[in-house]
Parts: C-alpha cells; sequence; structure tokens
C-alpha cells in the first residue's frame, strides 16, 4: 500500500493521486467505493497509528515524534494529534502509564 510506504512525506490525497496519475476526486471516489472511508482518513489514521506507537514505544519527546513525522513545529503536530487521538501527545502517554 502506498500509504504504508509514504505517509510521513506524503499526507495529502493529491500526493498519492499525482502519483498514481489520477485526480483527487477520482482517488476519493474509488477509495471511498472500496473501503467506505476517504484516503485523507486513511492516512490520517495512519500517522495517528505511529504517532501513537512512538509516544507509546520510545523514549521521544511529543516534539520530536512530531519532527520524525515531518510536521512543521511542535504546536502543529499537537493540536493534529489531539483533534484525532482526543487528547494531547502528554495526555495520550500519561493515560499509558496509569493503565
Amino acid at each position: 500500500l502506498a500509504v504504508e510506504r509514504g505517509y510521513v512525506e506524503r499526507k495529502q490525497v493529491q500526493d498519492y493521486a499525482s502519483q498514481l496519475g489520477v485526480t483527487s476526486n477520482h482517488l476519493v471516489e474509488t477509495v471511498r467505493g472500496a473501503t467506505g472511508i476517504t484516503p485523507k482518513r486513511i492516512i490520517q489514521e495512519r500517522l495517528l497509528l505511529e504517532a501513537k506507537r512512538l509516544l507509546a514505544y520510545s523514549s521521544l519527546s511529543a516534539a520530536e515524534v512530531g519532527n520524525e513525522l515531518s510536521f512543521p513545529n511542535p504546536a502543529q503536530f499537537g493540536r493534529w494529534f489531539k483533534m484525532n487521538a482526543g487528547l494531547a501527545p502528554g495526555q495520550f502517554r500519561q493515560q499509558l502509564v496509569a493503565t
């Protein structure tokens, strides 16, 4: 799957559509028809899985995790993580320690 190889560098549906030689709309329609979810959601879910893995199993700080995942700055990573995971990276780590 292209997402497995490129989710860190390519976060936009257009990147994958260009790689496949199709329009973004065509890719969205095709993927949604086959899976029931959008390519953007697939990319976001893969990126979130990796962010959670790094937060859970590495000693990297949240800022370093964001850097590893090619976010432009720690604040943007923190906002993105909270929007997608429902809690801040630090809260996610605390929740793991508490269980």
